[in-house]
């Protein structure tokens, strides 16, 4: 399956809901197979920003 996330319109508030709400829905085990699809996918941009961060703090 291939989800794009789409840019939510607003600002980074709207977007850091829908990632509280997914998270919710996790806890409450409630995510639809798309929902579970949207959170992995925020879940390796997190480790992503991980990886550069660490490689750009290798490279001062």
């Amino acid at each position: 399956m291939v989800l794009v996330l789409k840019k939510l319109p607003g600002s980074k508030f709207l977007q850091q809901a829908r990632l509280r709400s997914l998270l919710e829905k996790n806890r409450e085990a409630t995510l639809s197979e798309t929902e579970i699809a949207e959170l992995d996918l925020y879940e390796q941009l997190a480790q992503l920003m991980i990886l550069l961060k660490a490689r750009f703090d290798s490279l001062k």
